[in-house]
């Protein structure tokens, strides 16, 4: 019966000529209407709302089929959201809304099997028609499974591929969609292949300018990481806070040196021993020196945006940095 719907659903889809141009809902608008956590997957039960990563929305919208976007680059700190946020959120839309080729990738087999496993297979499993969207599996010659695995997702209209950063399985797929996820843990170089960025966007080449490419990662050792250098390719995007006091935007950054040589950011006292009292501890604004404290921060979010800081090497490049 199943296989039966999968097929049906499948005629359907290729019987219509999809013009991405008129998609009203935007992938955040989606999420939020669609995908559904529990308490196994996020200590915030219920639906997807993004006022808990408000920073991740501008970015999962770039996806959209309706923006020009091309290539996204997010380079983060660790534990910010991102991946549920965007990677394991855009993916059931693609799905639902405009169907593709994806592929995603991470930095070992273990971090692709726990992202689908745990983060993705529960939001479409806890969602009947993004459920029934997916070819059940069925078991091949030799006793592999097809259809549905944790590495292998056939969908009506494309399917999902989940792979690490391995050159000799890159060259094999062809993709509209690459989610590359923890990018600085892949190589930056292949003996044979070549640059695995290089080899990477060649597998969305034939896609034009309807492709999406998304790198998010934290950065590794400057110089040498990955995602700095994709980072850098964009317009540097940084998030910026309207401060309470001086009412206007400021970029959040850990350290920053004033022209009176004094300095704004993170402010905190230590004791005695040299340890840090935690009460002390505040954001000083580095235009009005207003003193911004932690329990403003969920509010201060809600508020902020992005703002680019430089011109992209191509105009449809843009990339973010989230410190």
């Amino acid at each position: 019966m199943l296989n039966q719907l999968f097929k049906e659903t499948l005629n359907l889809i290729q019987s219509k000529v999809y013009d991405y141009s008129n998609i009203r809902e935007e992938p955040s608008d989606w999420v939020e209407k669609n995908v559904y956590l529990t308490s196994a997957e996020s200590r915030y039960s219920g639906y997807f709302n993004y006022d808990r990563s408000p920073y991740s929305r501008e970015v999962i919208d770039c996806l959209s089929p309706s923006s020009d976007v091309e290539m996204v680059a997010v380079m983060k700190c660790s534990q910010s959201g991102f991946t549920a946020g965007v990677v394991t959120a855009v993916i059931p839309y693609i799905m639902s809304q405009c169907p593709s080729n994806i592929l995603f990738l991470s930095g070992n087999e273990k971090l692709v099997q726990d992202t689908v496993r745990d983060r993705l297979d529960p939001i479409i499993y806890n969602n009947q028609k993004l459920k029934d969207l997916v070819r059940p599996s069925i078991v091949k010659k030799k006793n592999q499974k097809s259809g549905d695995t944790d590495f292998k997702k056939e969908f009506a209209g494309g399917s999902l591929t989940a792979l690490t950063y391995l050159p000799s399985k890159l060259r094999f797929y062809s993709a509209k969609f690459i989610l590359a996820d923890e990018f600085d843990d892949a190589p930056r170089n292949d003996k044979k292949e070549g640059s695995i960025r290089s080899l990477l966007e060649q597998r969305a080449k034939s896609f034009g300018g309807s492709k999406k490419i998304a790198y998010i990662s934290t950065p590794t050792i400057a110089g040498q990481s990955n995602i700095e250098d994709v980072y850098n390719e964009g317009d540097k995007r940084k998030w910026n806070w309207y401060c309470p006091h001086c009412k206007e935007y400021i970029v959040i950054e850990w350290r920053i040196e004033k022209e009176d040589g004094t300095f704004a950011g993170i402010k905190y006292t230590l004791d005695s021993e040299n340890r840090l009292i935690e009460d002390s501890v505040y954001y000083e604004c580095q235009k009005c020196k207003g003193k911004i404290n932690y329990s403003q921060k969920y509010e201060l979010n809600l508020s902020g945006k992005w703002i680019a800081t430089a011109v992209p090497e191509h105009p449809k490049y843009r990339s973010y940095l989230f410190n």
